[in-house]
C-alpha cells in the first residue's frame, strides 16, 4: 500500500515521506486526515465560543475527538 521513509538532517527528522503504489490509497488517506482536521477544527471552535475558563475541558491535555 504505502513505504514511509524519514527525511534526517544534520540527526533530527525533518520530514516523513510516504511512498503510495496505489493512487486511491493515497486519496483515501488524505480523504481521512482532511476530516479529522475538520472535525479538530469545529471540536476546537465550539469549545472557545461555548467555554470561556478553558478552551479544552483540562488545562494540560485535550481530549480525543
Amino acid at each position: 500500500m504505502y513505504q514511509v521513509e524519514e527525511v534526517i538532517h544534520n540527526g533530527v527528522v525533518v520530514a516523513i515521506l510516504a511512498h503510495f503504489t496505489n493512487p486511491v490509497n493515497m486519496f483515501y488517506l488524505l480523504g481521512r486526515v482532511f476530516w479529522c482536521g475538520c472535525m479538530f477544527i469545529a471540536f476546537t471552535t465550539h469549545n472557545i465560543f461555548t467555554d470561556y475558563d478553558n478552551v479544552f475541558p483540562t488545562e494540560e491535555c485535550m481530549h480525543t475527538l
